[in-house]
């Protein structure tokens, strides 16, 4: 399953639990930012938001296509906001944002400061299964 929904401002995609639809999310909104004007590098932004889609399917729903992810991205002239939400029951997000470096022999957690380095911030609802990245596009990471 896969749904996309645009205006002049936003985009929204609803869709699968799949890493092939994570894919088929960052073509749409590839082209969705391609007629903005904005100071944000195609690889920070391609960047950031696979690994905020990447953790929604494979850490939040675990990979059950029988559960949806839904980005929905908001584009002006003064920000960029993506919101990234799945079906998961979360996680406790305030200890990762706590932690200032990834442990380098672990092969996870290391999706925040990668965000982060893209010059994205991060918020997350209180169970931790919305993301909201925000960014101002005027402003050079």
């Amino acid at each position: 399953m896969f749904s996309v929904t645009k205006t002049a401002t936003q985009l929204q995609c609803v869709f699968s639990s799949s890493l092939e639809l994570v894919d088929r999310a960052l073509v749409e909104a590839r082209k969705f930012m391609s007629s903005r004007q904005n100071n944000i590098k195609e690889f920070e932004f391609r960047l950031a938001l696979r690994e905020a889609l990447n953790n929604a399917v494979i850490h939040g729903n675990h990979r059950d296509e029988a559960l949806q992810v839904v980005l929905t991205m908001e584009c002006d002239d003064q920000s960029l906001e993506i919101t990234v939400a799945d079906q998961g029951p979360g996680f406790a997000w305030l200890e990762k944002l706590k932690q200032g470096s990834a442990n380098p022999g672990q092969p996870g957690g290391r999706g925040i400061i990668i965000i982060r380095s893209s010059g994205f911030s991060i918020s997350y609802n209180k169970s931790g299964n919305i993301l909201k990245l925000t960014r101002f596009p005027q402003d050079p990471a």
